[in-house]
């Protein structure tokens, strides 16, 4: 080190101005996040985190954070947790929050901040939960599960002090996502429906899954807008398939799909069926965009991505409507 670079780190030690690691920001002093249920305060940098959130460790691990505790949703490994994040969680052992919120078990854990922005909190649970420790719910306007990927992860982000390693991430998944539209002028413009044949029910533009086909260039067809209610899913009768009948049908699996699929006799109607242009989303690529966090989304567009070029291509009607032995991983 040079004797100038010496001097400078000197006075600022001496100071009391020690920099923060790169992409780390300092949060010594108290932060406001402003949310539906009101604002919360957050003093100092959080020790023992509690997500709260289905996707939650997706978005903490992402930022190398371990909160002491988890949401468990569905699939995944004894904590929930999916293939996309093993690089991130070698040794980690979170304790595990199963089913409706259990106050008396949070307070247990002891935390320091509650994390809860993508979950279905209500005002009362979070009334009881402030009493234990700040919590962070989805900024005002934003439903229980509408708040998107880089929002949230921009929100957590600030609270954890890693803010700057937020926007690194942002920005080269956007860049990601906006070189594969860039490259593929053709599906520009395109319909498309993403829903599950289990009812079935189709996903609004207020649902993760359905904002990374509209990122990807994408829409919704006008039928489809037309019969959507609220809330980020909307069940359509089994009698009809004109609303759904898009350029590209993506249905989701989380199981059971092709039983589903049979049982919808009047599948074989849709233009889309008849030419080959629907794609059945294997277990791990369903459960990718469900999440749609920092660690699945690469995850899923590498698997996506091919499936659509060949789903618009035109690919034979029997390699792309495919039954059981051929879902894949």
């Amino acid at each position: 080190m040079s004797v100038a670079k010496t001097v400078l780190v000197v006075i600022l030690v001496v100071s009391g101005l020690v920099l923060p690691p790169f992409g780390l920001t300092s949060v010594s002093a108290a932060q406001q996040f402003e949310h539906g249920f009101g604002v919360t305060r957050l003093e100092g940098q959080p020790q023992r985190i509690v997500s709260l959130s289905y996707n939650g460790a997706d978005f903490f691990l992402a930022l190398d954070v371990r909160p002491v505790a988890i949401r468990h949703w569905y699939g995944g490994d004894e904590y929930g947790l999916w293939p996309w994040v093993d690089e991130t969680s070698e040794g980690f052992e979170p304790a595990v929050i199963r089913g409706p919120i259990n106050v008396e078990a949070i307070a247990a854990l002891e935390p320091d901040l509650i994390e809860a922005i993508w979950t279905d909190l209500r005002e009362d649970e979070y009334r009881l939960l402030s009493k234990i420790a700040p919590v962070i719910a989805p900024k005002p306007g934003y439903g229980p599960y509408e708040t998107s990927w880089p929002e949230m992860l921009t929100t957590i982000g600030r609270a954890v002090g890693k803010e700057g390693r937020a926007g690194q991430i942002i920005e080269r998944l956007q860049d990601r996502i906006e070189n594969i539209r860039r490259e593929r002028p053709d599906w520009q413009g395109k319909t498309a429906a993403i829903g599950q044949p289990n009812g079935p029910v189709f996903f609004n533009d207020s649902d993760v899954r359905w904002r990374i086909l509209q990122a990807l260039g994408f829409e919704m067809p006008d039928a489809l807008k037309a019969v959507m209610g609220p809330g980020f899913f909307t069940p359509i009768s089994p009698e009809i398939t004109d609303p759904y009948d898009a350029d590209l049908v993506f249905w989701l699996d989380e199981g059971s799909v092709v039983p589903h699929l049979e049982a919808l006799h009047l599948r074989h109607t849709m233009r889309a069926y008849r030419e080959g242009r629907e794609i059945v989303a294997p277990v791990l690529l369903s459960g990718a965009l469900a999440y749609s966090s920092p660690l699945s989304l690469d995850y899923a567009l590498d698997r996506l991505v091919p499936l659509i070029d060949a789903a618009l291509a035109l690919i034979s009607h029997s390699k792309w409507c495919i039954g059981p032995k051929n879902l894949g991983n």
